[in-house]
């Protein structure tokens, strides 16, 4: 008698497929060895409660579209600082800025942090390609 194919519910495989649980397919069934390691993979994510892994951000390649702003539209950066990431940062608002920040990022149904750095980066990228009129 067969076995039963069990798979994870809400899951889908590496492949795009739901993922399956058991019986564990063999090395065999995969076209690669990369193929089979994303799938272990998953399936360790799903046993340990962990949520997917994210899959990549389509290009411009692949969707035929122009990205809105390309990072290197941005000021010039220069030494390390270009190989270590994002910078951290802190700022003070007052409370009647804050109460606006706050209503802003409901309005935009995302949190006050994530409109601070969106209008954070806006703002150093337009002072950066002004005229200086200001």
């Amino acid at each position: 008698m067969a076995e039963e194919k069990q798979f994870a519910p809400h899951r889908l495989g590496p492949d795009g497929k739901p993922l399956q649980l058991w019986p564990l397919p063999k090395r065999e069934d995969f076209a690669s060895e990369d193929d089979f390691w994303d799938y272990l993979e998953a399936v360790s994510r799903y046993n340990s409660n962990l949520p997917p892994k994210p899959r990549p951000v389509p290009t411009a390649k692949v969707t035929g579209t122009t990205p809105a702003a390309s990072v290197s539209e941005g000021p010039p950066r220069g030494g390390l600082s270009s190989d270590r990431g994002p910078r951290k940062m802190g700022i003070r608002l007052t409370p009647d800025d804050h109460a606006l920040l706050v209503q802003l990022a409901a309005e935009h149904a995302i949190t006050p942090s994530t409109m601070a750095r969106i209008l954070v980066a806006k703002g150093v990228r337009a002072a950066y390609h002004s005229d200086g009129d200001s």
